[in-house]
C-alpha cells in the first residue's frame, strides 16, 4: 500500500506559500527633492571654538564644553576657518579675514549620564561610578562673511 500525503503535511506546505505571499512589497524610492539655488542655500561657516572645530549654518544648534557664559548671553567668535555662501566659497588662511559668527548661549547644563565601571579578576572587586560632563548649547544666529 503506497503511503499518501498526511494532511498535516499539506497544511505545512500551503502555510509556507501563504507566509511568502505576505511579505510586504519593496518600498518604492523616495522622490528626488529639487535642487536648491544659490539664493535658497543658507550661509554655512567652520569656526573653531574652544580647541574644536564646527559646521555651523544659521539656526544651528551646537553643544560644546561648559563655557563661563550665562544663557541668554550672545558669544562672537572671530575664529572662522571657512565661509559658504551659496555658490561663493571663502578658505581662511588660516582664518577668514572679517568674518565672524554670533551665538546665542541657550542653555547650560550635563550631558547624559556615563557609567564608568571598574573590575579585578578573581578578587571580587567591583567598583561603578557616575560622569556628567557639563555643557553648553549654542545658537547659531548670524554668520558675517
Amino acid at each position: 500500500m503506497p503511503k499518501s500525503a498526511s494532511p498535516s503535511t499539506s497544511k505545512k506546505t500551503s502555510q509556507r506559500t501563504s507566509r511568502r505571499a505576505s511579505k510586504p512589497a519593496a518600498k518604492p524610492s523616495p522622490k528626488p527633492t529639487a535642487k536648491k539655488t544659490a539664493d535658497q542655500r543658507s550661509k554655512t561657516a567652520v569656526i573653531q571654538l574652544a580647541g574644536k572645530q564646527f559646521l555651523v549654518s544659521e539656526g544651528d544648534v551646537v553643544t560644546i564644553d561648559k563655557t563661563l557664559d550665562q544663557e541668554g548671553g550672545t558669544v562672537t567668535v572671530s575664529d572662522v576657518l571657512l565661509v559658504t555662501d551659496g555658490n561663493e566659497v571663502k578658505i581662511g588662511t588660516p582664518t577668514v579675514a572679517k568674518a565672524s559668527v554670533q551665538l546665542k548661549v541657550q542653555h547650560q547644563g550635563k550631558s547624559p549620564k556615563l557609567r564608568v565601571a571598574t573590575f579585578k579578576a578573581k578578587s571580587r572587586y567591583r567598583r561603578v561610578k557616575g560622569h556628567r560632563q557639563p555643557q553648553t548649547m549654542l545658537e547659531t544666529v548670524k554668520i558675517k562673511a
